[in-house]
């Protein structure tokens, strides 16, 4: 009686294995080309390039493929580099167009794969010698062609270096941005012109992989989800999911992400890690509007960059005492909901400019919100006036801050912002502030560049908002002040010139809302 399932012999197995193998990207780059393949990040991609796997299963399959992937995500050595090669070896006859924006990026991925053919020897016993006299910088023919064709095994190209009247099976255009083309339309179309340029040079019945990374919101990639449905199927990755999860935590850990973040700012960082970038063109806020300020060396507050209409033959700087200074807070409905709460601490100078100094949301109870608040309020005592929306529940929050705050002898004067204006007409509000150059932000403060940059596109704001509540409430101080003549004994004023320790007793009731200042008589 035959068996079922017969044993296979020790060739037999390796015959199957080796199918496995030539078959599966994945498998191939790591067991024959060496490459270090971490399934977190690269199973989809490769299984993607296979036909074997898609976000969108309706369309799995197709052979005009797009692939999203994060900076140092070794995206080119395992599809610009490995696919090819796979390739070829499966079929030497194919044809491969390696594309760039720059043709000496092209020329260096083939030497690469060149690199392979001659010196792999894991290969090279696998699969043979491939190497063939025709072996250039810019194109190589294998070995193992039999066909006699014009276009070489794998020929390459860059913006402006296009091979016309050559046709080929398979097209591979890797990072055709880069920050030197995505500075105006006109460069982003000029790549976009490139693309169907090359698509003028795939067979009928060829394949085409694009694969990047994000650099801005109108580039070739966003065309090609935006008008190429019809035919391209495409995965996007980042570094961080919307649940939390790191795809490659072997190289983009989290601190490291948090620094590139903190250095590259939340602009470049959406695009080059996350694959998010922002709509500059379209967005009420622009990244140019965004300005910085410094402290120097004698405790000043200098903006960047300022503007020349506002800096004047003679700019005059002001210290943290010559300034009126806001805690923003914009509550949260709850720990339950999920939502944070906003919490901004701003300053107006004497010229009327604005600085941001701190901006953090919370996702705390009230409690522990009303701690971390007494805990800023006494780092900087010269906070003198809380801005707070007001709505429902969130009432009461105002009422325990101000009792609180009269335990705590903490002079702060809340102003409780009605919630009648809608929201997105209160932060529009800050719009010609930000285009005048009249606020500038401390460096850092990454959560709230996100929101004001993508204001309009996403549902978080909770940062923006609270920042907007100072539009009708921001005042430059009196000359009288800025010039540290010294306030009126009593006021509020004179409370955070004098620090909060002079005689509590005696001013504890200037301290709380400003119902209770203005029954007690104390100017605010």
């Amino acid at each position: 009686m035959s068996q079922k399932n017969p044993k296979l012999n020790e060739k037999e197995l390796a015959d199957k294995l080796e199918k496995l193998i030539l078959d599966n990207l994945f498998y191939f780059d790591r067991e024959r080309l060496g490459y270090d393949c971490r399934k977190s990040a690269h199973w989809d991609m490769c299984r993607f390039i296979d036909g074997t796997y898609s976000d969108h299963p309706d369309i799995m399959g197709r052979k005009f493929k797009l692939i999203l992937m994060p900076r140092n995500t070794y995206k080119t050595s395992l599809v610009t580099i490995g696919k090819p090669i796979n390739f070829l070896i499966k079929n030497p006859n194919g044809r491969v167009l390696i594309g760039n924006e720059l043709f000496d990026n092209a020329k260096r991925y083939l030497g690469e794969i060149k690199g392979h053919f001659e010196q792999n020897e894991k290969l090279r016993t696998c699969y043979g010698d491939f190497v063939g006299s025709e072996w250039t910088k810019e194109q190589i023919t294998v070995k193992a062609r039999t066909a006699n064709l014009k276009e070489p095994s794998i020929d390459t190209c860059g913006i402006g270096v296009v091979k016309v009247g050559m046709h080929y099976d398979l097209i591979i255009l890797d990072d055709m941005h880069s920050q030197a083309n995505t500075r105006s339309r006109g460069m982003i179309n000029e790549v976009i012109e490139f693309y169907k340029l090359a698509l003028s040079l795939l067979d009928p019945n060829g394949e085409m992989i694009v694969i990047g990374t994000r650099w801005t919101y109108y580039d070739l990639y966003n065309h090609i989800i935006e008008n190429e449905k019809h035919r391209f199927d495409y995965i996007v990755r980042q570094a961080i999911n919307s649940d939390g999860q790191l795809l490659f935590p072997e190289v983009l850990s989290r601190e490291f992400l948090a620094d590139v973040r903190l250095s590259q700012g939340s602009f470049l960082y959406s695009g080059q890690y996350q694959n998010d970038p922002i709509d500059d063109e379209t967005a009420e806020f622009k990244k140019e509007d965004i300005r910085y300020f410094e402290i120097d060396k004698f405790e000043k507050y200098v903006p960047v960059d300022e503007p020349d209409s506002h800096r004047g033959p003679n700019p005059k700087n002001y210290g943290a005492n010559q300034m009126n200074w806001y805690m923003h807070l914009d509550p949260s409905k709850g720990v339950k909901h999920g939502d944070l709460s906003g919490l901004i601490i701003s300053a107006v100078d004497p010229k009327g400019r604005i600085f941001v100094p701190y901006a953090e949301g919370f996702n705390l109870r009230k409690n522990e919100l009303i701690d971390k608040m007494i805990w800023l309020l006494r780092k900087n005592r010269y906070i003198t006036k809380l801005l707070i929306e007001t709505r429902g529940f969130q009432e009461y929050i105002a009422d325990d801050i101000y009792t609180r705050c009269r335990k705590e002898n903490i002079p702060l004067q809340i102003m409780e912002m009605l919630s009648s204006d809608r929201k997105d007409d209160r932060i529009l509000g800050l719009q010609p502030i930000f285009a005048r150059g009249d606020i500038y932000l401390a460096r850092g403060l990454l959560e709230l560049e996100d929101e004001i940059l993508r204001f309009g596109s996403s549902k978080y704001d909770d940062l923006f908002d609270a920042l907007s509540f100072g539009v009708k409430h921001w005042k430059e101080p009196t000359s009288e002040y800025a010039n540290s003549e010294g306030a009126k004994e009593g006021t509020v004023d004179w409370w955070r010139q004098t620090g909060r320790d002079a005689n509590p007793d005696k001013y504890k009731d200037v301290i709380g809302n400003n119902v209770a200042l203005q029954r007690i008589g104390i100017n605010a």
